[in-house]
């Protein structure tokens, strides 16, 4: 990733032309505004630039949501993050030419050591979402998918997570916590259509 002082402080045309191509509004310097800032365009007290991340506009990132039993109990696979400190899913960004379902694979596995491959999966999300790090030219936009995994195995942190960080946390312990960005409502969601899968068909 290019070194903040490094990056140009303006899209490229053929960057700008892209964006436009996607419906994003652009400002008046070609730069890309963010969705959920159009109504305080032009406010001083809003980051402008693309801040930490790497491309202007949206920023594709992967969140996948492992959830396995332990004593009939649903967890979910977490870690900390070494940046922030903060408790998230074993989530990140989308490679490029990269499809969110191999990423989120990808993802779990460098963060936690979990294959999560072969598990029962379903997006459950996807869209924009509420990042620390966003700036009025610069966004996550991500995909979560939901994985229902066998059991809940031993699991070490690795890549950017905190050492000995990944592990299985019940819901109630993660409704005390303080999560990174919008992995809450993730979450929420995931826990929802887990129990709808769990929950017998009736004919």
């Amino acid at each position: 990733m290019l070194e903040l002082y490094k990056r140009p402080a303006q899209p490229t045309r053929e960057e700008t032309i892209r964006l436009g191509r996607l419906g994003v509004k652009i400002d008046g310097l070609g730069r890309p505004v963010n969705p959920h800032f159009v109504q305080d365009f032009g406010h001083k007290g809003l980051v402008q630039g693309k801040g930490m991340f790497y491309y202007w506009g949206p920023n594709h990132t992967v969140d996948p949501v492992v959830i396995g039993q332990e004593n009939n109990t649903p967890k979910v696979l977490t870690i900390v993050r070494g940046d922030n400190g903060l408790l998230a899913l074993p989530g990140g960004f989308i490679d490029p030419g990269e499809l969110p379902l191999s990423a989120a694979i990808r993802e779990a596995h460098e963060e936690t050591g979990l294959d999560i491959s072969q598990d029962p999966h379903e997006t459950i999300y996807n869209g924009q979402v509420n990042d620390p790090r966003d700036t009025l030219h610069a966004w996550a936009e991500t995909t979560a998918i939901l994985f229902r995994h066998d059991g809940c195995p031993p699991v070490i942190a690795g890549d950017d997570a905190r050492p000995g960080s990944a592990v299985w946390l019940p819901l109630a312990e993660l409704a005390e916590a303080s999560l990174h960005g919008a992995h809450a409502m993730i979450i929420a969601k995931a826990m929802q259509r887990y129990h709808e899968l769990a929950q017998p068909t009736t004919r």
